[in-house]
């Protein structure tokens, strides 16, 4: 490969790319270093972001951990001093922030609204498909079902051992608590 005969001066991938066979790292940058996604829940476990620190280290090399959102740990570190903490104050270009809205799926399902989406979204989502503008739905979730309701009463299924919503998982179909 390019990368294993020293070819490659850069290498963009996924997580699995901390295993890139170069002979010499000079930077590792990990985007939005508090994503789940960089944690291997399958044998062989492992996360990403040690794995880099690890290669960082052997080959001194410079790692940054980039996130607007930082995970907790690496707030941690920064605060502390163990890690430097680089900040952006204004927003690249003439980007605007993405206005949010928060959609109280119990009042929609009252007013007799089952789907799952409220209309809310779905008119919002009307109005960018009529006027030719781009949508993103951005689902971030472990599961099938995030959390189950009764559709009689609105009330979501709970852990009996500490009443945090269950999560369906459709491949055991099983209700499991996180």
């Amino acid at each position: 490969s390019v990368v294993k005969k020293g070819l490659a001066k850069i290498v963009i991938g996924t997580r699995s790319a901390v295993f890139a066979p170069f002979e010499k790292v000079g930077l590792i940058i990990m985007d939005e270093e508090q994503e789940y996604s960089y944690k291997s829940e399958s044998s062989p476990r492992y996360h990403a972001r040690e794995i880099a620190k690890f290669r960082c280290s052997y080959d001194n090399a410079l790692l940054v951990l980039s996130s607007a959102t930082p995970s907790v740990e690496s707030y941690y570190y920064a605060k502390n001093g163990r890690y430097s903490l680089n900040t952006l104050t204004e927003r690249y270009g003439d980007a605007v922030l993405p206005k949010v809205v928060v959609a109280d799926m119990n009042v929609e399902q009252q007013n007799g609204n089952v789907t799952g989406f409220s209309e809310t979204l779905l008119e919002n989502l009307r109005y960018n498909l009529e006027n030719n503008k781009q949508s993103i739905l951005l689902l971030n979730r472990r599961g099938y079902n995030t959390f189950v309701t009764c559709r009689m009463c609105g009330e979501p299924v709970v852990c009996p051992n500490c009443s945090i919503s269950l999560t369906y998982h459709s491949a055991n179909r099983r209700m499991m608590c996180h």
